[in-house]
């Protein structure tokens, strides 16, 4: 479980951080999302199904985004969020991202409460409600940025969404850190069994 959490912050850091040469992307945003959804394939045996489905999916779409975004970039003279049909594209983006991180701290506090630790579920509905609170913030004020052609709305989304970026980073190493293995993971009915013959 602590790989899968490695896999999914490596992979997030890598979507968010724009390495280039000459002009160059050498790791597009893409490649950090196929890093998450591998991550997230590592945890199958853990979260619900019904997460599962959802979070992979929606991943599933945001590599698919991000990929033609950048070919996008490297075919095309102008930004994809430059053509007005594409305008509201950076308000999705921040809808599909936050829709996968809140999934997975949803399942992780429902999990949490069906193995009786009340404690833990508590910590981690707060963290998922703080960071939809931050990143959903965030989608307004892009949203009513891109609606009045406000500059300084651009700023505050930027702003706010970084801020819930960095918030969702120290939540998933907290998450990687912790004996969740050992919280979320049933007893293997063969160990039961024996424990019980003994």
């Amino acid at each position: 479980m602590k790989k899968g959490f490695k896999h999914i912050i490596w992979g997030f850091v890598l979507v968010h951080v724009t390495i280039t040469l000459g002009g160059l992307t050498i790791l597009p945003a893409f490649v950090g999302w196929l890093i998450v959804r591998q991550g997230f394939s590592e945890m199958d045996y853990t979260f619900p199904e019904s997460s599962q489905t959802v979070i992979k999916k929606v991943l599933d779409v945001l590599i698919v985004l991000s990929l033609a975004e950048s070919l996008w970039n490297l075919l095309a003279s102008q930004p994809l969020d430059t053509y007005l049909p594409l305008m509201y594209y950076p308000v999705l983006y921040l809808i599909l991202e936050l829709v996968v991180f809140h999934k997975l701290l949803e399942a992780v506090a429902r999990l949490l409460a069906q193995r009786n630790r009340p404690e833990k579920y508590e910590v981690y509905r707060k963290k998922d409600k703080a960071y939809l609170i931050l990143m959903g913030s965030a989608t307004v004020f892009m949203t009513a940025a891109l609606t009045v052609f406000s500059p300084a709305f651009v700023s505050v989304s930027l702003l706010i969404a970084l801020s819930g970026r960095i918030y969702l980073l120290f939540v998933l190493a907290a998450l990687k850190n912790t004996d969740l293995e050992m919280d979320l993971n049933p007893v293997e009915p063969a160990k039961y069994q024996g424990s019980n013959q003994t």
